[in-house]
């Protein structure tokens, strides 16, 4: 079996579920060393939710997506201003 792994994709893995609660986690307590896996960016974290505890991993945005971003809230901020200074 082939596993893919996309590090562009946010992932959240199950690693431990009670149905009696899970009492004093503090995920400060617990260090998750990715370094083997090669990852130039993005993070891995445990975090809980109810009853479950799991294995997040976040990436991190691509530079470009940021400036493309960038640029058009100045594109839409210089096209109001201008529509502005018309009046």
């Amino acid at each position: 079996m082939e596993l893919s792994f996309d590090a562009g994709r946010h992932y959240e893995w199950l690693l431990a579920q009670t149905s009696g609660g899970i009492l004093s986690f503090s995920k400060d307590k617990f260090l998750v060393d990715a370094a083997a896996l090669g990852l130039d960016s993005g993070s891995f974290e445990l975090t809980q939710q109810g009853d479950s505890l799991f294995l997040t991993y976040a990436p991190v945005p691509e530079p470009s997506v940021a400036a493309m971003l960038g640029i058009a809230a100045m594109a839409v901020f210089i096209g109001a201003r201008l529509r502005k200074c018309r009046r």
